[in-house]
């Protein structure tokens, strides 16, 4: 037998050097990821005693309340919108009707609360002058009403022609947003189910009498798995949020 052999690699096992060209060749989108996922783990890791609780329990306080003011903001959005499609459709009916349009005006702002004072101030604009184009132009919400007026101003169309076109146009907005909003329920669901997929693990872990807690916020290891676990649900949460407000357009 010769003395000399040659070295194989191992069956199923890849060499050093291809290993390294796979980590060379990964993806620029993936190396923030992993910086994310490397700095979540030195914080957990380098976190002790009840600076990781803490750290937890402002991270997930901070989600909550950011969450619940963009549901506010939401809501409101929602309000204004329909308070200026009631208000631009009530206009179009008064004018049909032969009302003045200072007085189409005023009753507009009876049927849009949010926009009462904007609403009556372009009616007495009306009355006394030619500014409720402007008035209306400078509340964005109105926008769309101060343009109609102009356009009827300065070419002579119907108002009430012009002024149903925009509360087409409105109507069709909310519709759409109405479509994908039911669109993204099912995701907003998933998000919300998994999300709160954590706290039922503990909750499960408890009712088998494992005593999850006790090592979570008893020991080092486990206030730091708690604060990277807190983080991670934190990320999870923001990433699915802008996914779904990026896909309804917000």
């Amino acid at each position: 037998m010769s003395g000399a052999g040659r070295l194989v690699p191992l069956p199923g096992r890849e060499p050093a050097g291809m290993v390294r060209m796979k980590i060379a060749s990964l993806s620029p989108g993936m190396v923030p990821v992993l910086a994310t996922a490397c700095a979540v783990a030195t914080v957990a890791a380098g976190v002790v005693d009840g600076l990781a609780i803490d750290l937890a329990t402002g991270a997930l306080g901070a989600t909550a309340v950011g969450l619940c003011a963009a549901a506010v903001t939401r809501r409101r959005c929602d309000a204004d919108r329909r308070d200026v499609l009631a208000a631009t459709r009530l206009l179009v009916a008064e004018l049909e009707a032969g009302t003045r349009p200072d007085a189409a005006l005023d009753a507009a702002a009876e049927v849009a609360p949010r926009h009462a004072e904007h609403l009556r101030a372009a009616a007495r604009a009306d009355r006394t002058s030619s500014g409720a184009s402007e008035l209306l132009r400078s509340v964005p919400a109105l926008a769309d009403i101060g343009h109609a007026w102009s356009v009827a101003a300065v070419t002579g169309a119907r108002l009430a022609d012009i002024l149903s076109r925009v509360a087409a146009d409105h109507a069709g907005r909310d519709d759409q947003r109405r479509r994908v909003a039911a669109a993204v329920a099912g995701a907003r669901s998933s998000a919300g189910l998994l999300a709160g997929l954590p706290v039922l693990g503990v909750a499960l872990g408890a009712a088998m009498g494992a005593r999850p807690l006790s090592m979570l916020l008893g020991t080092s290891a486990g206030r730091a798995v708690c604060c990277a676990g807190a983080l991670l649900d934190v990320v999870g949460i923001a990433c699915s949020h802008r996914l779904i407000r990026r896909a309804e357009g917000g």
